[in-house]
């Protein structure tokens, strides 16, 4: 029965070392994973090159930031980026990963710029969905997905500062005109 206990016991020590280590690493690996798969996953399922500058992570306090964001525009269109964010934050309630409900404490977008073409009647926005409407039904041939029941998500605050809105089209002979969106924060959603 000792021997039993011992056994269960190193295998438990084991078992909460490897945690700690995961736990530990984590801030250092993710940036690296999250860059890959943003530069991989996205012109997949965009069609347009995608970036991501900085990725930090820090598991115990539930906080991510991810800094310069960019998602280019597709062919035939301008060479200047379709969407661009400086810092993206979020805070997230670690135990209510526990729960049936998520609490995410606070979003934060800084110095988002969006810019909107049309050529043709068909705007930048429409050929990129038009290609992840693509990726998405070739997923689907592969074969139904079972689907989980979701958890219920509240954010306490979300804020969007900084924002430009970049317009051009036929209307504005091609060239951009620029808007300054006001700053934005809603709490309780």
């Amino acid at each position: 029965m000792k021997k039993l206990a011992k056994v269960l016991l190193g295998l438990v020590l084991i078992v909460v070392v490897l945690l700690v280590v995961a736990v530990l690493t984590l801030p250092l690996t993710i940036g690296p994973i999250v860059k890959t798969a943003a530069s991989v996953g996205g012109p997949k399922a965009l069609g347009v090159p995608v970036s991501v500058g900085d990725v930090k992570l820090s598991p115990l306090a539930g906080e991510l930031v991810i800094s310069q964001v960019k998602v280019g525009n597709p062919k035939g269109y301008s060479e200047k980026d379709a969407f661009a964010v400086d810092k993206i934050e979020v805070g997230l309630k670690m135990s209510s990963l526990l729960g049936d409900t998520m609490v995410i404490r606070k979003i934060q977008i800084d110095a988002p710029a969006i810019s909107f073409e049309t050529k043709e009647g068909k705007s930048n926005f429409d050929a990129m969905m038009t290609n992840a409407k693509k990726v998405s039904e070739a997923e689907k041939q592969q074969g139904p997905k079972e689907k989980k029941a979701g958890k219920k998500v509240v954010i306490e605050e979300f804020s969007l500062n900084g924002a430009k809105l970049s317009f051009a089209s036929g209307l504005t002979m091609g060239k951009a005109v620029t808007i300054p969106v006001p700053s934005v924060t809603l709490r309780d959603i």
